[in-house]
């Protein structure tokens, strides 16, 4: 009753304000909202079968994308907050999963900073903690909020070309990369530095093409004692 009371007396601006900016989402983003309920506990359910769930959205407005992964963050985040609290952050059980969220082309949705992305430094701070981990993929990292680069801990570096960017990476990286500036400047395609705090220094390696690799996996098997004793 009182909400009532409250909007009815209340003035009728600042609703009209919202209710046409959520109109605008829903309008401009048809193909993604269904006309009942949600999606969320689908998605939920498929990551914790450990499918891999793709969400395609690349019609929509920065605005909008930043809507929609926020809330789909935010969810995860809580929930396996929430089952964390009922058997402890470190205790194993069968109901305990992880996930992995990447955000692809990130720049879109992770640089303006401030209270946008806070849901995002609170994944990259705290998910862990709870099963959740952020990947940001992106070929301008100096437009990444840095609050956000600063907590990631595994960096895999490929060609950059702008100045800015290998300051920012070489900034965020968990080891020294400022030596590495021209190796990382000439990067060929598949190759990258490794950097990541499971390793006490930089790593450069080249990555196989996975459409190249599989036939090599079923012709050149070998047995665990092998592969550890020559390599895999």
């Amino acid at each position: 009753r009182e909400i009532a009371h409250r909007l009815r007396t209340s003035n009728p601006g600042p609703l009209r304000v919202i209710k046409r900016r959520l109109e605008n989402l829903t309008r401009g983003n048809s193909r993604f909202f269904r006309e009942r309920g949600s999606a969320l506990p689908e998605i939920l359910k498929h990551l914790h079968q450990k499918k891999v769930v793709l969400i395609d959205i690349p019609h929509m407005s920065e605005r909008s994308e930043l809507f929609v992964l926020s809330i789909i963050t935010r969810v995860i985040l809580e929930k396996h907050r929430e089952t964390s609290e009922q058997f402890g952050v470190f205790d194993q059980h069968a109901d305990r999963s992880q996930v992995l969220i990447t955000i692809e082309e990130a720049q879109r949705v992770l640089g303006t900073g401030g209270s946008s992305t806070q849901v995002f430094r609170e994944c990259a701070m705290e998910g862990r903690k709870f099963g959740v981990g952020l990947c940001v993929v992106t070929q301008q990292p100096k437009n990444i909020d840095p609050k956000v680069l600063a907590q990631i801990n595994t960096f895999i570096v490929m060609g950059l070309g702008d100045k800015g960017d290998r300051d920012i990476i070489a900034g965020s990286a968990k080891q020294d990369l400022s030596r590495m500036d021209t190796e990382i400047q000439t990067l060929d395609r598949g190759e990258a530095i490794i950097s990541s705090l499971n390793i006490p220094f930089p790593v450069s390696t080249r990555i196989h093409l996975f459409e190249d690799y599989l036939p090599l996996i079923d012709t050149q098997k070998k047995s665990i004692s092998d592969g550890l004793k020559t390599g895999f």
